[in-house]
């Protein structure tokens, strides 16, 4: 339950009438917002004229309102073990008339300068794919055809991170397209039978996954 709750801490929904107009402004975080992992982060809410929230809240942690304000505000911690990147925040809250209204804002979830990059490592360490003929069933090539590669990194905090994604600052390159590609979240195809490698980068550091694709039967 512990950490779910500290999944929902990062998405904030922000609640909105059914089919009509917003309820309330989120002021902060704004969109794109960067929160850095073992801070706090801000929200702030704020009822449209004339609307009357019941309560506003994150996950099941309340919001407290500010009288003097006319704001709704919290704190919420950004754990250590938070995954980098673009992350949806959620907030709800309940109307006078008991109706729940719901809205989502993404932030940027990064580290601070202070920690470092020490290593990384990629799963699979190796990589079996098939190559099916045109017009199989489609599970089947997502199953068969297809896997992401996940990319843990060990952080100077003693955190270990997964940093798969561009917005962590990991790259894959293909030693052979014709074999097997590789996008930029670490997903990777099966084009043709054969041997290839992946080479997954992140800064100073770097690993290979070798990869195998067969025929299929």
């Amino acid at each position: 339950m512990r950490d779910m709750k500290r999944v929902c801490i990062i998405s904030i929904m922000m609640l909105i009438w059914a089919g009509s107009s917003a309820a309330f402004e989120i002021i902060e975080p704004v969109e794109g917002q960067r929160v850095e992992v073992g801070s706090a982060m801000r929200v702030v809410v704020k009822p449209q004229p004339g609307e009357s929230l019941k309560i506003v809240g994150i996950a099941f942690e309340p919001l407290t309102f500010d009288g003097n304000l006319g704001v709704y505000i919290g704190v919420f911690p950004v754990p250590s073990e938070t995954r980098l990147g673009p992350r949806e925040l959620l907030i709800t809250a309940l109307s006078e008339g008991d109706q729940e209204i719901v809205s989502k804002r993404t932030v940027i979830v990064a580290l601070p300068p202070s920690l470092r990059l020490q290593s990384i490592q990629a799963d699979p360490k190796e990589m079996f794919l098939r190559k099916l003929p045109s017009g199989s069933d489609p599970n089947k090539v997502r199953f068969e055809e297809r896997e992401r590669l996940v990319v843990m990194g060990q952080f100077s905090d003693g955190v270990e991170r997964e940093v798969s994604f561009p917005e962590a600052g990991t790259t894959y390159q293909t030693s052979n397209p014709e074999i097997a590609l590789v996008n930029s979240d670490g997903m990777v195809t099966a084009v043709s039978p054969g041997k290839t490698i992946i080479k997954v980068m992140n800064g100073d550091y770097a690993v290979q996954v070798s990869v195998a694709v067969r025929a299929s039967q």
